[in-house]
């Protein structure tokens, strides 16, 4: 489960470690270790985004040497290119070479919180697939937190967290219609003003609190 997974906690491995021989392990299950480091690397508590409390998408730039040994890093230099879709490399004056995981070997599935979201959408304004799918997409705020899906574990606080922003996203992208319809304004217009009033995102923070609350008492929990 989420909660159970072992952190991998910055560090300099020793002369042991730095033994490592790349011809003990094929090239697929050192990438798949390597992927797993990266998914379970927990940061200095002092670097450590709150991901209940974020407004932006941030995903962790890990130095090499925090999590292999210099064979290790040899070996990756060596295949990298050959996995850019799983991990980017770069390279930065204070810390070397960084790791930035692209795909979380147990990634929640963005296809489906996309096709949630929709369908969402669709119910509410009577709109077909593809002009829900369409303002969706064109949403910033709400294409950044999809993509990020893609680097967060399947059923952790995070994916939870990210459903929660898709789901204010929806429901600004549902009132901003109904509002340019009584203002005879375009939507992306009405999405622009209502998003600037506070009294709006107050409420929207109260919705969104108390969906979650009735999806933890049918899902057998306690609502608070």
């Amino acid at each position: 489960s989420a909660g159970a997974a072992t952190k991998v906690r910055p560090r300099r491995l020793d002369d042991e470690e730095d033994a490592y021989n790349d011809d003990d392990e094929e090239e697929w299950e050192f990438v798949a270790r390597l992927c797993g480091r990266l998914a379970a690397y927990e940061p200095l508590a002092e670097k450590r985004q709150s991901v209940l409390n974020r407004h932006t998408v941030e995903v962790l730039q890990v130095p090499a040497r925090a999590i292999l040994g210099a064979n290790e890093q040899a070996r990756w230099q060596a295949c990298a290119e050959r996995h850019k879709e799983l991990v980017e490399t770069l390279s930065t004056p204070s810390d070397g070479m960084v790791l930035k995981l692209l795909r979380h070997p147990r990634g929640a599935d963005a296809a489906v919180h996309l096709v949630r979201c929709m369908a969402r959408l669709q119910a509410a304004l009577q709109l077909d697939a593809q002009e829900a799918e369409r303002r969706l997409r064109s949403d910033g705020k709400f294409s950044q937190f999809l993509a990020t899906l893609a680097t967060i574990e399947r059923g952790s606080a995070e994916e939870v967290s990210v459903e929660r922003t898709l789901r204010a996203r929806t429901r600004i992208l549902t009132d901003a219609q109904r509002v340019a319809e009584r203002v005879s304004v375009g939507w992306e217009v009405a999405r622009e003003a209502i998003e600037k009033v506070k009294w709006y995102r107050q409420l929207l923070g109260t919705f969104l609190a108390e969906h979650a609350q009735a999806e933890e008492w049918l899902s057998g929990g306690s609502p608070s």
